[in-house]
């Protein structure tokens, strides 16, 4: 355990009941280390005030993405064509000799 630092993703750091689990399956000196390494990494993370700033995203009344409706419609015109075109081609060899 000692080789590796504890990584603090989500599902770690934010899981009290998880840390507890694995802090009980190593011997009493290891668990404390480990206690202390992701008290270590959680007040880091917490303590970063320079970050990433992720892009607004914003939901139309109906609970949809706005930037959805578009892809949304393009898709739906491009296979509406693509249905026409098969349509178009079908028809056509089926009427010549």
């Amino acid at each position: 355990m000692n080789s590796y630092a504890p990584a603090c993703s989500q599902f770690v750091c934010d899981n009290a009941r998880l840390r507890d689990f694995i802090a009980s399956r190593t011997e009493a000196r290891a668990a404390a280390q480990y206690q202390e390494r992701i008290s270590q990494v959680r007040e880091s993370i917490a303590g970063n005030t320079r970050g990433m700033v992720m892009k607004k995203e914003e939901m139309t009344s109906s609970g949809e993405m706005k930037t959805n409706r578009l892809s949304n419609t393009l898709v739906a015109i491009l296979v509406a064509g693509a249905a026409g075109l098969l349509i178009f081609i079908i028809r056509r060899k089926r009427n010549q000799p």
